[in-house]
């Protein structure tokens, strides 16, 4: 029954699909320990075509409920985009979610509706439903060959991770949709330059949005304000700060000088899939070509034992030589990479050639959750 016994997610797509059902338990790609539910993408992209994959909410759980892995709530391998997206990417055609009653956590037992809601990065192009345990479980019993329960099967994924037929009984899913979009703008101001090099910009950018109520990517789905101290209300006060330093060192320029026009940006809809960033390099105001280098930041405020993270230096010829001095003399621990996470909004400027820097301070426990508040932030370190 619908609203009942199950709903569609917030990560379906509109479309029909059956078949066979797996059990790919916690559906997890890489935990503490080398567990796994499947193998690497290069040799399992093919092991669910045409099957339903029944996912189970959460991590691997004490017989108390909770983690096995960290001491309080869920790790990153619980989020529910990385849950999905690994069954998608190995063909399933559609996805049955189920959040187990036994688990320690308000969100246990229940089925969480589309209606209102968008996932985080999109959603699937295949069917996504949730199952109440009870009703996962009459199902379970009757697909499984030997009959076991919905229980059974969770206690074997919290040993260890593997994918588990049922051969016994299939699925059909039918999930309908209709999708309503919201507006938003991105936010941008230019400081002129001066002589030769005033046509050419260097882009400083941060995104001003969040995930709002959770409903816009909650990294476990949690219905409260999340206030997105770090993530990137720091990133967006970065911006601020270095508009009026360079403002104030512009002013001061003789004359005669050559400096690059700057461009500020901030962006919304990042946490939606860089939707803000990627809409502006396609639709730019400034020519690529005449964009010198783009510098990103996103979640500056947690330093922790002055380790910064600065990625993107292989991204334009000269750039990491061009770097190392500033690294050099800045007193910080810096952590240089290649390319850099390709989750901000600089891969959105590296994805048209535009050379881009990535300024972070790292992950935490509180990224994408209600606990990323203002007086966490390490306010001289950012």
């Amino acid at each position: 029954t619908p609203m009942t016994d199950f709903t569609v997610n917030d990560y379906s797509g509109a479309g029909r699909a059956s078949g066979p059902i797996a059990f790919v338990g916690y559906s997890i790609e890489a935990g503490p320990d080398d567990y796994a539910t499947y193998p690497p993408l290069e040799e399992s992209k093919d092991l669910l075509a045409g099957k339903i994959a029944l996912v189970v909410r959460f991590e691997p759980m004490t017989d108390e409920g909770r983690s096995r892995w960290i001491e309080e709530g869920w790790s990153f391998a619980a989020s529910l985009t990385t849950k999905l997206h690994a069954a998608a990417g190995r063909g399933a055609a559609g996805i049955i979610l189920v959040s187990p009653a036994n688990a320690d956590d308000p969100r246990a037992g229940e089925i969480s509706d589309a209606e209102g809601s968008q996932s985080f990065g999109g959603s699937l192009d295949i069917p996504v439903v949730m199952l109440t345990p009870e009703a996962a479980d009459r199902l379970v019993r009757a697909a499984d060959a030997h009959g076991r329960s919905l229980l059974d099967l969770q206690k074997l994924a919290d040993e260890s991770g593997s994918v588990i037929d049922l051969p016994s009984a299939t699925a059909r899913i039918a999930a309908g949709l209709e999708q309503r979009p919201v507006l938003t703008d991105n936010v941008g101001a230019v400081l002129a330059g001066k002589g030769d090099l005033a046509d050419q910009y260097i882009i400083v950018g941060a995104h001003y949005d969040h995930v709002g109520y959770g409903q816009f990517g909650s990294l476990f789905g949690e219905s409260r304000v999340h206030p997105g101290a770090d993530d990137n209300a720091s990133g967006t006060s970065g911006l601020l700060l270095v508009a009026d330093l360079l403002v104030k060192d512009y002013a001061a320029l003789p004359e005669d000088a050559a400096a690059r026009s700057v461009l500020f940006l901030c962006f919304s809809a990042e946490e939606m899939g860089l939707v803000g960033s990627r809409h502006f390099v396609n639709n730019p105001s400034v020519a690529v070509d005449k964009s010198a280098l783009m510098l990103n930041m996103d979640m500056i405020g947690r330093l922790r034992d002055d380790h910064l993270e600065v990625g993107g230096i292989g991204t334009g010829e000269g750039l990491e030589a061009f770097c190392r001095p500033f690294f050099d003399a800045s007193a910080l621990t810096i952590s240089p990479s290649s390319v850099g996470d390709g989750r901000s909004d600089h891969a959105s400027f590296h994805s048209v050639g535009i050379p881009a820097l990535f300024f972070f301070t790292g992950l935490h426990e509180d990224y994408h959750q209600p606990g990323d508040v203002a007086w966490k932030i390490n306010r001289e370190g950012a």
